[in-house]
């Protein structure tokens, strides 16, 4: 029931691509409320380039 919601009150998402030497690594994505997620590509993380990514905080 929450997409039916969500898609009637109009939520827009922007996407973008996130590539890394010449090859994609995933789709960043931004909807109107605010809301950021980011969804790494199957090949990218497939393939022999991926690498982990570590969140440090400030």
């Amino acid at each position: 029931m929450a997409r039916m919601s969500r898609a009637r009150l109009g939520t827009r998402r922007d996407k973008t691509a996130v590539w890394y030497d010449r090859t994609r690594v995933g789709t960043l994505v931004k909807a109107t409320n605010g809301g950021i997620s980011f969804a790494y590509d199957a090949d990218w993380l497939a393939g022999d380039a991926a690498f982990q990514w570590q969140a440090r905080y400030l």
